[in-house]
């Protein structure tokens, strides 16, 4: 006769079958919230999927195929650890944005210009605290300006020949100013050129002061809408010479991607050119406009400058903007970014915090670079002039000038 164990494990009891009303109800209301989670997460996608499809649609700009630019690894002699940009100290920080500055050694003056359209004479330069003043104000008959919109000005590059100040502004063209009587001349106004002038960069002058090279960064995108330039890939630019006297230009070249610095040699053969987002200097046939050779940088570039050996000092701004380069063959996503990001573009992405130049000889070999990794005193560099005793390193980004006493060459 079986125990009472063994039946017990033959016939276990029967569970109830029966659900109470809560069971139900709770199996209901967790059917519902998964359904409700699903419709919120398809809502979303489609809202989302939506927006992307209307920012590329209405985005501000066309975005183009970029050129891949050279791996820095690749340039070992730019593998180099130093700060020698943060052995020096920042003077005259009341003014904004001095992004390039002309020396004139003889008289004891340098020039600058700031944001907000001066044109500035800084004095006492040997002095513990130079002083400056405003010959905007000074200029015979008002203020230059070649007329376009609102007459807004921006001096961006300056050079002195033979007691003239040369300008390039980036809203209204080329102009010459005469240091002594402040009288002023338009050499080259935003229509003096077809298609018309939207970004007047930088520029050279020979040595006789009778012609007059710059660049236009595009012939689409203007100063206000750099982030706009960039993020497209815009590679409209041109190089340019004109006649002091005549006024007469000529296209040197023209598809340039943002064509930033340019310098002659000292042969007045070639033109060096530095076109930024490729991180590469051009050096182009003055008459031809051939481009003879590339030189490639570590970085984009900015101004370019004679060093006193007959070498070239060069300023990095920034590094390569990496979105750029990840995107460079979807440009849809770059034309949604526009759209989203507004002029900044990409340039939210770029590495704003550290300021580097590098130096080449006469043949645009390099000799050394020269940094500032934590961005202390020198971020985005855009200029560096040599001095007798030293060099003035100019930045868009942070006031005043920076005065370093000496960078040696590797």
């Amino acid at each position: 006769m079986p125990d009472k164990e063994s039946i017990r494990r033959r016939n276990p009891p029967k569970t109830s079958s029966i659900r109470n009303d809560n069971d139900l109800n709770s199996g209901d209301i967790k059917s519902g919230n998964r359904s409700t989670l699903r419709l919120f997460i398809k809502t979303v996608i489609l809202c989302l999927v939506a927006g992307l499809i209307y920012a590329y649609a209405t985005s501000p700009i066309s975005a183009k195929i970029i050129e891949p630019v050279k791996d820095s690894n690749e340039l070992t002699w730019a593998h180099v650890d130093n700060e020698d940009l943060k052995n020096g100290e920042r003077i005259l920080e009341e003014l904004h944005g001095p992004e390039s500055v002309a020396v004139d050694n003889e008289n004891g003056y340098w020039y600058t210009g700031t944001h907000d359209g001066k044109l500035i004479r800084i004095e006492n330069v040997n002095q513990p605290t130079p002083t400056y003043i405003d010959i905007t104000s000074k200029l015979v008959n008002g203020p230059y300006s070649a007329g376009k919109g609102s007459g807004l000005r921006r001096p961006l590059a300056l050079r002195l020949r033979n007691g003239k100040l040369f300008l390039a502004d980036a809203y209204q063209g080329i102009f010459v100013v005469d240091t002594d009587t402040y009288t002023w001349e338009k050499i080259v106004g935003y229509d003096g050129v077809d298609p018309e002038l939207k970004f007047a960069d930088d520029l050279t002058v020979n040595k006789a002061g009778t012609k007059v090279y710059f660049t236009d960064m595009s012939v689409k995108w203007d100063y206000n809408a750099i982030g706009y330039m960039r993020t497209e890939g815009d590679c409209s630019g041109r190089v340019i010479e004109a006649d002091v006297k005549t006024k007469a230009t000529r296209v040197i070249k023209r598809d340039l991607c943002s064509p930033n610095g340019i310098e002659l040699t000292p042969d007045e053969a070639m033109l060096a050119v530095c076109e930024s987002p490729n991180n590469q200097i051009l050096l182009l046939d003055r008459k031809s406009g051939e481009v003879i050779r590339k030189v490639h940088m570590p970085g984009n570039v900015d101004n370019i400058r004679r060093s006193k050996d007959g070498g070239y000092w060069v300023a990095l701004p920034t590094p390569t903007i990496r979105m750029l380069q990840w995107t460079r063959n979807v440009p849809f996503i770059r034309d949604i970014l526009a759209r989203i990001l507004g002029t900044n573009g990409v340039f939210i992405f770029a590495d704003l915090s550290h300021g580097g130049v590098v130096k080449l000889n006469k043949d645009f070999e390099p000799v050394s670079i020269h940094k500032d990794t934590g961005g202390e005193l020198c971020r985005v560099v855009t200029e560096i002039v040599e001095l007798n005793n030293g060099f003035l390193i100019c930045s868009f980004m942070l006031p005043g000038l920076v005065k370093i006493d000496k960078l040696v060459s590797l």
